[in-house]
């Protein structure tokens, strides 16, 4: 689910806010690029394959591999996912 923020900080005068959210289908998980439900090494190798330009991602696993939320998949985002198989994290972000 994506929040777009109002942009407001106080509301306190009684001000009516409208929070804006959709829900995107089959998205799957974060951090599963490879698509097969669960969030391994085999993750961070498509993501380093798809950056050297020996594999694909589509639309769908270049979503779930951008776990730092940058808007484009980097090795970044392939580092995240080996800290978070190597339980070094424990959720992704920036």
């Amino acid at each position: 689910m994506y929040i777009i923020e109002s942009g407001l900080s106080d509301i306190s005068s009684g001000d009516i806010i409208t929070m804006n959210a959709y829900w995107e289908p089959q998205t799957g998980i974060l951090g599963d690029a490879n698509s097969d439900d669960k969030i391994t090494i085999k993750d961070s190798t498509l993501i380093q394959n798809y950056l050297s330009n020996t594999a694909t991602l589509t639309a769908y696993q270049q979503k779930r591999a951008d776990v730092n939320f940058s808007g484009t998949v980097t090795i970044k985002d392939s580092t995240m996912i080996q800290k978070y198989v190597g339980k070094e994290i424990t959720e992704f972000g920036s």
